[in-house]
């Protein structure tokens, strides 16, 4: 009889807890997957949150058809004063740069008559020559550069550079008023509270509905890849390792029919194919999904999704170009920022605990008691050891 070489027997418990670990994060990956796929961005919830957020922002909600009609026309010629004045002010800005420029060639012309003209006609033709298209673009007179450039056009104007961040805008698409943050997904064909991105995996738009469903499923999806590497890099590593042929030894030497498992974490031949396609496929979709989990992280703490991430780096060249400091206008500080996603209770068992409660906060980030919604206001009697604090 072959005496199996094992290196440590496993604790009792140990097959038992893998087991249990396995179904808690296959638990929690079904359910925030199917969570967020089954979400509807029109249901019941949804518009029950639109009128509280319209009742928190001071916003009269259009009841029928015809207020509706007249809350568009009244946007329209709202937008359109806006657009007016801000393509104005942009105008002045452009003559005034112009204006400033030409004073500079002025200058530069009044300071370059002490140069001999034979030289700066030699030059001209030179440049002329070289290039015809170009004439007269630029003279170099005793080390003095003239160039003549136009003034490029202004950016367009957009609704939503003109509009405040709380300020309640038109769908044309839904025929509806648009709360705040929200967008129209072209691909759902709904207005999105809070829309982040369409999600082709999850065959849903993310939102502020589904986001704390997308969020947690990014999390225990990496946590699963990062125990799959944890349990495969062993074995991986004792592939073709002294061990794994002292194994397939032997075993023949005892004259079994296949390679038996005599050493702890050391595949058999028949293992191999499996072992390192686990490792690979943890570690190729870890990567990913940690990057994404990662960028979500920054998102979520920041009080950002991804439309209004692209929107805030536009806005912060622009205030750079104006010498200003950009903030965002959402972002109450990383503590409140998560609580606008998972809600006032324990952080932790927010994330680890399967849950379908409803959001406590509206999609609006607003200071204090504000963005709190009706059914949460009892949490914040609470005193503030004993239950949930809002920041």
């Amino acid at each position: 009889m072959i005496e199996r070489a094992h290196e440590k027997d496993e604790p009792y418990l140990v097959p038992y807890l893998h087991v249990l670990f396995v179904v808690f994060l296959l638990t929690n990956v079904v359910f925030n997957y199917v969570s967020c796929i089954t979400t509807k961005h029109d249901g019941p919830l949804h518009k029950k949150m639109i009128r509280e957020l319209a009742d928190a922002t001071s916003f009269v909600y259009p009841e029928t058809a015809q207020d509706v009609d007249q809350y568009k026309r009244d946007f329209t010629d709202r937008m359109m004063l806006r657009l007016k004045r801000q393509r104005s002010q942009a105008k002045e800005k452009s003559q005034q740069h112009q204006d400033n420029n030409q004073s500079e060639e002025m200058q530069q012309k009044v300071s370059s008559t002490t140069t001999p003209e034979s030289a700066v006609v030699t030059q001209r033709k030179a440049c002329e020559a070289s290039n015809p298209k170009q004439r007269a673009k630029s003279l170099d007179t005793n080390g003095i550069n003239e160039t003549r450039t136009s003034q490029p056009s202004p950016a367009p104007v957009r609704n939503w550079m003109v509009m405040g961040p709380h300020e309640w805008g038109f769908c044309g698409k839904s025929h509806q008023p648009k709360p705040p943050r929200a967008h129209y997904d072209h691909v759902t064909k709904k207005l999105v509270l809070n829309m982040d991105h369409y999600c082709p995996w999850m065959f849903n738009c993310v939102g502020f509905l589904n986001y704390r469903y997308f969020y947690n499923f990014l999390v225990f999806v990496v946590t699963s890849m990062v125990y799959g590497i944890a349990l495969s890099i062993k074995p991986f590593m004792s592939l073709y390792s002294m061990m794994y042929f002292k194994q397939i030894k032997m075993s023949r030497q005892e004259g079994f029919a296949t390679v038996q498992h005599l050493y702890n974490y050391v595949p058999i031949p028949e293992e191999r194919t499996a072992v390192t396609f686990t490792l690979l496929l943890c570690a190729s979709v870890g990567l990913g999904a940690s990057t994404l989990l990662i960028f979500h992280t920054y998102l979520l703490l920041t009080a950002q999704t991804t439309i209004e991430f692209q929107g805030n780096l536009f806005s912060k060249r622009r205030a750079r170009l104006q010498k200003k400091k950009f903030r965002n206008p959402y972002d109450l500080g990383w503590k409140r920022n998560f609580q606008q996603i998972y809600g006032l209770g324990n952080p932790i068992l927010s994330i680890i605990v399967p849950s379908s409660r409803e959001p406590d906060f509206l999609p609006l980030p607003m200071s204090g008691k504000e963005g709190l919604r009706c059914k949460s206001q009892r949490k914040l009697e609470q005193p503030l050891g004993n239950g949930p604090n809002i920041v």
